[in-house]
Parts: structure tokens; C-alpha cells; sequence
């Protein structure tokens, strides 16, 4: 195939995001985009819990693999811009910016 196969994965232990990750580089994928979609709901979770989540993730998928591992994100960071910051230090190859997000708010606040 002439076009690069790039692979959605997501996961929810961090063992299982690296476990799949080496299995779909294994099966011949060009690049991962970790689809790190989450709404979070738990008052008891801090921002910065969560934060370090993602990036142990990226981290722990990074180490695993040797091609390229992009990010796919939703907006609900207290600090989007300082959270790319930090994939981006932590070796992330790229960033996915997700809108559907936006317009399902969108589409709750007006209704």
C-alpha cells in the first residue's frame, strides 16, 4: 500500500496501552494516534491526576514502539497550551486536535 496506515488506539490501563501498541506496530502501522478522548466526571480526580495520566501513557506507548505516536486530545485541559507543552517534551510525534467535542457543547449550551 502506497499510503501511510496510521492506527487509533485506546486503551484504559497502562500496561494495555503499551501492550497494544507494540501488537499494532507488530502488525505493520506506520504511526499510533493514541485517541486519549476523556470527559472527566470524578470530583475527587485532580487536573494535574489526570494530566499525569496522559503523559505516563505517552511515555510508557513512546517507550514501546519505535514509530511515530501522535496525540489525540479534547479540550478539557485547565491549561490546553501547557498540556501540549508537555507531550511535546515527553516525546509526543504529533498532536490531534479534536472538534467534535466543542460542537456537542456547543449544540448542549444552546439547547
Amino acid at each position: 500500500m502506497d499510503i501511510p496506515i496510521i492506527a487509533s488506539l485506546n486503551g484504559a490501563t497502562l500496561g494495555g496501552w503499551a501492550k497494544y501498541a507494540k501488537q499494532i506496530e507488530q502488525a505493520g502501522a506506520d504511526a499510533i494516534e493514541c485517541n486519549m478522548y476523556f470527559v472527566p466526571t470524578a470530583m475527587d480526580v485532580t487536573s494535574s491526576e489526570i494530566e499525569n495520566t496522559f503523559i505516563d501513557i505517552v511515555r510508557e506507548v513512546k517507550i514501546s514502539v519505535r514509530i511515530p505516536v501522535a496525540v489525540k486530545l479534547s479540550p478539557f485541559f485547565s491549561s490546553f497550551a501547557y498540556m501540549t507543552k508537555r507531550l511535546d517534551d515527553t516525546g509526543a510525534d504529533g498532536l490531534v486536535l479534536c472538534s467534535t467535542a466543542s460542537a456537542s457543547l456547543t449544540s448542549t449550551w444552546t439547547n
